[in-house]
């Protein structure tokens, strides 16, 4: 169907109501479209029209939506961040909101064997928690500044375990893990703890730190237990001040 109008036909009352509906409907639309709103006292940078949107979580998913809004906050299944080896582009306005971002938490920072037995292995834990929404998960690692020794008589040590388990009545030293992303959870999964002390050990252990957990997306309140494990044997140095500082470190990969 074709409707055609002539000009000629119109009275001029009618005109002008298109005019002024013309003026009106143009003006809002330049509204509508502004980038930046400021006073004397405030400056909104960034505004948006949106209808609805927000985060949403379980177990299973994370989901960043927006409703209405030309830029979609970001193109990865994972995070509302889209990345290259030279960029991350966080598109949108939910992007605005969810900066990359990482927190660990530790369950405690300092831990006690208590008095060592020849008849037994010693065990103390430490948890180390990660909340990211970094698109390529996490890495945690751990080292020391040097050996399980004694403060008093530095050449008196226990040695890192390297046969994969901590036994009773061998002067033994390491870790293990357990959790989802654990690095160590498996039975005879004991390790050495590497340090960058000067002091030499038998058996070595690198002196570069040492992964204990990670995964390649993100992760929500992600838990590893850390088992540091200690035994000694009948020739083991007496001693109430073998000490050692451990560092943890965590970083995500964005």
């Amino acid at each position: 169907m074709k409707f055609t109008y002539s000009l000629s036909t119109l009275k001029k009352p009618t005109i002008l109501w298109i005019i002024f509906f013309l003026i009106l409907f143009s003006f809002h639309t330049e509204v509508l479209f502004a980038q930046e709103v400021s006073s004397t006292s405030y400056i909104i940078s960034s505004g948006s029209v949106n209808c609805g949107g927000g985060t949403s979580t379980s177990t299973s998913y994370i989901l960043y939506d927006s409703l209405c809004e030309v830029g979609g906050p970001g193109v990865s299944s994972t995070s509302p961040f889209a990345t290259s080896t030279s960029y991350v582009l966080g598109s949108g306005f939910q992007a605005m909101q969810e900066q990359p971002h990482i927190s660990v938490s530790y369950s405690t920072t300092t831990i006690a064997f208590g008095t060592l037995s020849t008849a037994s292995v010693s065990s103390a834990i430490v948890t180390s928690t990660v909340t990211t929404n970094a698109p390529n998960g996490y890495v945690s690692s751990i080292i020391a500044s040097a050996a399980f020794r004694q403060t008093s008589a530095t050449s008196n040590k226990i040695a890192n375990v390297n046969d994969g388990s901590v036994t009773a009545g061998s002067a033994e030293y390491g870790f293990a893990t357990s959790g989802t992303h654990g690095l160590y959870n498996s039975a005879n999964s004991d390790t050495c703890i590497p340090y960058t002390g000067a002091d030499s050990d038998s058996p070595a252990c690198t002196t570069s730190a040492k992964t204990f957990a990670s995964h390649t997306s993100w992760v929500s309140a992600d838990a590893t237990v850390i088992t540091f494990k200690a035994a000694i044997s009948t020739t083991t140095a007496a001693g109430n001040d073998y000490t050692q500082t451990v560092t943890l470190i965590t970083t995500g990969t964005f």
